[in-house]
Formats: C-alpha cells, sequence, structure tokens
C-alpha cells in the first residue's frame, strides 16, 4: 500500500471514530463525501478501482463492508445512539484490518 493510500485510509478509520464517538464535525456524516477514501479512489462514474475496500471485497461502493448498515442504522437513530455505534465499530475494524501488517523482525542479530 503507497503512502497515500494508507494516509486515506487512516483518515477514513478517523473519520469513522469521530462518529462513532459522537463527534462528527459540521456537516460530517457516514458517506462518500466525508471519506478520505472517496475522495482519492471515487471517480465521477461511482467506480472505485484502486480503493483498498475494492480490492478486498472485490465490490464497487463499499458493498460487501459494514458501511451500508452504518449508514442504515445512522439514517434512522443519529449519532450517538448505541446501534450506529455498534455498527460503526464494525465499521472501523473492517478498516483497521486492511491495514498494512507491520514485519516481524526475525529476532537474530549478527555480531
Amino acid at each position: 500500500m503507497n503512502k497515500k493510500t494508507l494516509t486515506a485510509l487512516n483518515g477514513s478509520i478517523k473519520h469513522w471514530r469521530r462518529m462513532r464517538d459522537n463527534k462528527a464535525r459540521s456537516g460530517e456524516m457516514p458517506d462518500s463525501w466525508n471519506c478520505p477514501l472517496c475522495d482519492l479512489y471515487l471517480t465521477n462514474s461511482r467506480l472505485c478501482e484502486g480503493c483498498p475496500i475494492q480490492k478486498h471485497t472485490g465490490k464497487q461502493l463499499c458493498k460487501g463492508t459494514p458501511y451500508k448498515r452504518a449508514w442504515s442504522v445512522w439514517k434512522d437513530w443519529g449519532f450517538g445512539s448505541w446501534p450506529f455505534i455498534q455498527e460503526a465499530e464494525d465499521m472501523i475494524n473492517f478498516l483497521v484490518a486492511l491495514r498494512p501488517k507491520k514485519k516481524k523482525s526475525s529476532g537474530t542479530s549478527r555480531a
């Protein structure tokens, strides 16, 4: 994953954490207008080519992720509601799992 994508992924995680914690910025909602990954990868033709979410699921527009449930619950219950907090947490966990795995050192040293 390149640095630009990792920065957007981390921004998307922060976005979902703010919403989960009921600290969304003015006008911030769980939609593509407020997602750093969408800012980077969502095209005018509504394609997400290159997005780590799309690469993972093989689907467009966050299908196959917790996004749709989170958005639906937000629409019905709003930020700060227990159902939204749970769904947002699922989305956060999904996004965190997309981060590159850190390489473990071999633990051996040469003198």
